[in-house]
Parts: C-alpha cells; sequence; structure tokens
C-alpha cells in the first residue's frame, strides 16, 4: 500500500473518530466583570434574539435570528451587553462573550437547579452559581464574511481560580466557509479500499470472506462488536496494546454477522482494525502518521491521537455524568486508550479546520474526499446513508455530512452543509447530553440558514391526542413482541398510567410512548412512531415500528412462557466457545436460568420462549438441539453479535434444581 493510499484511509478514519473526540482547550478569553446573566439574556431577547438557553442540561430551546444582520458581532453585541457589565471581543477567527468567572467552589453535590445559563467561560448553576459542565451557544449574530461563534460550560468545576477564564470545553461553533464550485464526480478512487484486509493483516490470513477496507470504512463488513466480544470472554490479565488485543479476538471469530456489504451495520470493530492497519503499512503509530500527514498541514495545532493514557494533557476538560442530582468526574482511566473508534483530543476550532479541507483541498485526493461523501451501494442495490466515516444525511432540504458520537464524560457532533459552505462543531464535556447534541448543531446552523423554513422538531403532533388508561385502550396492546426476521424482543407493559417500550425482554433501555390515536403512539421528538393494527382471526397481536422508513418493522407478540424446574433441566450443563476461548456453566435459580462465568458477574436469564431466554449483555439465548432431541449448545444473539455459538461440553451431574447457587451477581 502506497503512503498516498494509507492517507487516503487514515482521512476517513479521522472523520469518523473525531466525532467522538476528547475536548481540549486551545485559547484564552480575558475577564471582565458583570452583572447576572439573566439581565443579558432578557437584553439579547428583547432584540428579537433567542439564545439557547438550558433546563437541568437535559433539553435546549433553539437558537434563531428573526433576520439577518450585517453590523459587526462585536459592535452589536457590544451595544447590548455593555449595560449588563459584558463586552464582546474579535479574535483573528472569532467573536466571543467574555465575563469575569465565579468565585472558586467545590463540585456541586445539591439537587439540580432549575436553569443554566452560559456566557464564555461556564454553564452556572443559577440558584448557587456554581459551574457546571456541559455546552451552550450564544452569539446570535452572522457577517458576509466569516462567523465563529464560541460558547463555554465549565473546564473544570472543582478546580476554578477566582477570576480565571478557562478554556473550550464545550463549544458551538459554526463558521461560513469560501464560496468553492460543487466538486465533480471522481473516476476512480484510491485503490488502497479494494485491498483485502488479509493482505496486510497476517491474522486473517485464512479470512474466507474476502473482507476488504472499503468494508471497514463503510460500515458493511459485518465483523461483531468486539467490545462487546471481550466482555463475553474471560478477564485477560495481560497489560498491553488493547488495540492488537481486539484484532486477535476478532480474528478468532469464525463467522460474522452477515456477508460483507450485504447490510450496514455501525461497527466500531472495524475502526480498531484501520488503526491497527495504519500502523502495520506505515511502520508508524496512528497519532505519529496523522500528525505529519493530517494534523500539521492543517495546522489542527491542538489535535492529537491519544495513544498513551500516560501522557498529561494540558488544558484538558474534563469528563463529567450527571444523574440524580449529582455531577460527577469520569477518571481519566475510563476512557482507556483505545484508538481507531475513539481516542482523537481536539477543539472545536481544529474541527473547523478539519471540515474546511473538503472545499479547500490540501490534504487527501479531491476524489477520494469526493467519494467520502458518496452514499455506500450494498450489494443489494439498495443504498446506505453513509460514507467513508461520514452519515450522509438532509436538513431543511439540504444536504448534509456529519457525524456524532461520543465517550464517557463527553459528547460531541459535526456537521458540514457543502451547499451552503457551512460547518458546525460541538463538543461537550457532559454526555448526558448526547442524545441532544445534534439537534444543538443543527439549531447553530439555523442562524445562518434564515432564508430556509426550520423543520418541525421531529416526531408526530400530540396536541390532540386522546387520554388512554390502562383500563381501557392499554391493556390489550401489553406483552413481549418477536421480530421473525431478526429474532429480536420488546417488552411493552405500562408504567405510572403510560404504555412503556422496552428492548429485550423489559431489561433494556425503556421509553413512554405517547399516544396520538388509539393505535398509534409515537416517541416525541423522533421520527419513531408504534402501531397497533387489529389482530386477525386467529392470529397474534402484531405492533409495527416505523422509524423513517417505508415499510415498517413488524413484531409479533409471544404467548408467556414458564418453564418448570423439570423443564429447565435439560439446559444445565458447561457450554464453551472456540471463537472466544471460554467456558460458562449454566445453572438453574428461581424460574430461569443464571450463566455463571469465569471471573465475571453471574447473567441470570428469564425465559421468554421455548428454547430461548433473554438477559443483559447476551439479550437473546437460543438452544440448539441435536436430531435426537437432546441440546447440544446455544447461540448468543445481542447487539453487534449474531449466532455466537457455544457448544455442550458436559452435562452437570447432581444439580439442584430449585436452590440457587452462590452468585457474584
Amino acid at each position: 500500500m502506497t503512503a498516498g493510499r494509507l492517507l487516503a484511509a487514515a482521512i476517513a478514519m479521522i472523520a469518523a473518530t473525531a466525532s467522538q473526540a476528547v475536548v481540549t482547550a486551545e485559547t484564552r478569553a480575558e475577564p471582565f466583570a458583570g452583572r447576572p446573566l439573566h439581565d443579558a439574556l432578557q437584553a439579547l431577547r428583547r432584540e428579537g434574539l433567542k439564545i439557547i438557553f438550558s433546563t437541568e442540561l437535559v433539553r435546549s430551546d433553539m437558537l434563531v435570528s428573526d433576520e439577518p444582520r450585517a453590523t459587526s458581532p462585536r459592535k452589536i453585541l457590544d451595544e447590548l451587553l455593555r449595560p449588563h457589565g459584558l463586552r464582546a471581543k474579535d479574535g483573528p477567527r472569532e467573536t466571543v462573550l467574555v465575563v469575569k468567572a465565579p468565585p472558586r467552589r467545590p463540585a456541586s453535590r445539591s439537587p439540580p437547579p432549575k436553569s443554566h445559563g452560559s456566557v464564555s467561560g461556564h454553564v452556572v448553576d443559577a440558584r448557587t452559581g456554581a459551574p457546571l459542565p456541559g455546552v451552550l451557544v450564544q452569539a446570535p449574530v452572522r457577517t458576509g464574511i466569516r462567523v465563529y461563534t464560541d460558547a463555554r460550560g465549565a473546564f473544570r468545576i472543582d478546580d476554578l481560580p477566582a477570576g480565571h477564564q478557562n478554556l473550550v470545553v464545550g463549544a458551538d461553533g459554526f463558521m461560513e466557509a469560501r464560496p468553492t464550485a460543487t466538486v465533480p464526480a471522481a473516476g476512480v478512487v484510491d485503490p488502497c479500499v479494494v485491498d483485502e484486509v488479509r493482505k496486510h493483516i497476517p491474522e486473517w490470513a485464512d479470512d474466507k470472506n474476502r473482507l476488504t477496507i472499503r468494508h471497514l470504512l463503510t460500515h458493511t463488513s459485518g465483523l461483531r462488536d468486539a467490545f462487546l466480544l471481550r466482555e463475553l470472554a474471560a478477564p485477560s490479565d495481560q497489560a498491553g496494546d488493547l488495540n492488537e488485543a481486539i484484532v486477535s479476538i476478532l480474528a478468532r471469530q469464525r463467522t460474522l454477522n452477515f456477508t460483507p456489504g450485504s447490510e450496514f451495520e455501525y461497527s466500531n470493530s472495524g475502526y480498531v482494525l484501520l488503526a491497527s492497519l495504519v500502523k502495520r503499512v506505515s511502520a508508524q503509530s496512528l497519532r505519529a502518521f496523522a500528525d505529519a500527514n493530517i494534523f500539521k498541514p492543517l495546522g489542527m495545532r491542538h489535535t492529537h491521537v491519544h495513544d498513551d493514557p500516560a501522557i498529561v494533557v494540558s488544558n484538558r476538560a474534563e469528563g463529567y455524568h450527571r444523574e440524580a442530582g449529582r455531577v460527577d468526574l469520569i477518571p481519566h482511566a475510563d476512557l482507556g486508550h483505545l484508538i481507531g473508534t475513539t481516542g482523537l483530543f481536539t477543539t472545536v476550532r481544529d474541527l473547523l479546520r478539519w471540515q474546511e479541507n473538503f472545499t479547500d483541498v490540501r490534504v487527501g485526493d479531491r476524489a477520494f474526499l469526493t467519494e467520502m461523501q458518496r452514499p455506500t451501494v450494498l450489494r443489494s442495490g439498495e443504498t446506505s446513508q453513509y460514507g467513508f466515516g461520514l452519515e450522509i444525511g438532509q436538513d431543511r432540504g439540504l444536504r448534509t455530512i456529519g457525524h456524532g458520537g461520543g465517550d464517557p464524560g463527553y459528547a460531541a457532533y459535526v456537521i458540514r452543509y457543502p451547499d451552503r459552505g457551512l460547518a458546525v462543531a460541538v463538543l461537550c464535556n457532559l454526555d448526558n447530553i448526547g442524545p441532544m447534541v445534534g439537534g444543538l448543531a443543527r439549531s447553530v446552523a439555523g442562524v445562518y440558514l434564515t432564508d430556509i423554513p426550520a423543520p418541525s422538531k421531529g416526531g408526530e403532533t400530540t396536541t390532540a391526542a386522546p387520554v388512554l388508561r390502562p383500563a381501557d385502550k392499554l391493556a390489550n396492546k401489553l406483552g413481549l413482541y418477536r421480530d421473525p426476521a431478526k429474532g429480536t424482543f420488546a417488552r411493552i407493559f405500562i408504567r405510572d398510567g403510560k404504555l412503556v417500550w422496552a428492548s429485550g425482554a423489559g431489561e433494556g433501555e425503556s421509553i413512554d410512548l405517547t399516544p396520538v390515536s388509539a393505535t398509534r403512539f409515537v416517541i416525541p421528538q423522533t421520527p419513531i412512531a408504534v402501531e397497533f393494527p387489529a389482530a386477525a382471526p386467529g392470529r397474534p397481536q402484531e405492533v409495527h415500528v416505523f422509524e423513517g422508513r417505508s415499510k415498517p418493522v413488524v413484531m409479533q407478540r409471544v404467548p408467556p412462557f414458564a418453564p418448570s424446574s423439570t423443564e429447565l433441566r435439560p439446559f444445565l450443563g458447561r457450554y464453551a466457545s472456540a471463537e472466544l476461548d471460554v467456558t460458562y456453566e449454566m445453572t438453574a435459580r428461581d424460574s430461569g436460568l443464571v450463566i455463571q462465568r469465569p471471573g465475571r458477574d453471574d447473567i441470570p436469564l428469564k425465559p421468554i420462549l421455548s428454547d430461548t431466554f433473554s438477559g443483559r449483555l447476551v439479550n437473546v439465548v437460543t438452544f440448539l438441539r441435536d436430531t435426537h432431541g437432546q441440546v447440544s449448545g446455544f447461540t448468543v444473539n445481542a447487539h453487534g453479535v449474531r449466532n455466537l455459538r457455544f457448544d455442550r461440553v458436559k452435562p452437570l451431574a447432581n444439580t439442584r434444581h430449585s436452590a440457587s447457587p452462590p452468585h457474584r451477581a
């Protein structure tokens, strides 16, 4: 593989990794004395501008401007904010708001405040003045040349010197790039993407699936989720290269989730494999290769691949998680030193420099960059809305190219509107904001796209929805439903008088459903709708799940299964997986089964169908029988892992089926 081909693969990998970046800081803002933030926000609102605001860091209002403004950002902000002790400052590429930071305080452990606001530097607890992590945006201005806005949350909530303005933590920025002509479609893409993986990684020498680099880049590889595989395997005491450990466990897999190129399934495994490929072919670490060939040429001076957790990064924004009124620091060790799918340290300004390269090409081949932004064509002729490390979508009728992601303590989103020369980058150091970060980025883009009506907030209106009570219209919808095509399950039940959807047999994530009619429910602020058609005579009740598709996913209700201890006996025994190099012991407990794993917590299994059980991590366990009807093994079907086989090796003798064995769960 030539250096140019290797560079092309690395560019595509960085494109996806950028959305899971850890936030670092680039510049400082000067502190100025100021009055309460509330007054400043009200002044801006009186000018017809609505500021992004947060309620308990869970939801945000939109950032909109009623009309375009040609006046410079600094003059507008100075005029509006001067009475409140705030001022705007023009930098070489941005206009920011600056205000004196609150005095140093310990991290808040009190109940969540009712509201937070943001001025460059901090997201502040409105009641106590204690800073909180997060990201909000303000600077409702635009110019005819370039605008960059920068809003801050708390850099570190437990170490804020009085009067000191911390650096970029989570920041939403938007810029107007120089207009360029549409890049024509290229003829031939850099040929490295058609190389088979086994050509460069010896562990894949016996690969019969002809897995290519293109499959890895486009998430059409069929690779199983390596992180779940590691969790299901026995714990390893070996310290070393986590990426190489993942390459090893992937190479042991005898089967894939599907034939490469036939489906789209997001897979971090492929990008870990790409990182190892770059290292082996270039004889350089991904950090060194990307720094020399991508980051330095683009002027991304504050960006690097963080492949060594022992290295201290100055101006690093700490990552936080908020739960039950607490804001907890995520230790650096929790991020590990995995690269390829994560591990990129950057700033919002550097991300925008990265985005500019797609229109003003300085690094990489123009033909390859164009191919990165094309939807992938599957074997069936259908297309996925994903290119090389980039999602292709639409907003306000405009084509968008972007990606979102997160790590413990962090969330990020980057999006570009190529037909308008507009790019947005969002970095947050509070992972709870992850589900809303994409909407936040689009809201910022709306400041520039004032000539296009804003879309609805998603989902269906519920203003005329009937009030359904369990006693009349909900009870007949309850139960366990199965997707016969994929073998996945969902349970529908009532909680606090509302219909609730839970993945798996009920142990997965649950969410309330909002009625829009007697038979149709929606998940607000999403395109997801759930419909209960009338059951045909002699047929099970169905639920149809719509998610922006023309055809719904059809699931059928299955009858309850409550096996006796005698009926559980055939499943007991020891089962081994050659692909994981681990042996499990299957025992009985109460009315279900328990997977006992060496060195790890037990996994209780609930019966859901004859020969089928459900539990955390494994999701669905289906027992297999030989030609004589004897249990011979089982398969695991979970998110990112399909048909992982365990073979029975030895039945348990003298097992007490009614008693619970010692357990670690």
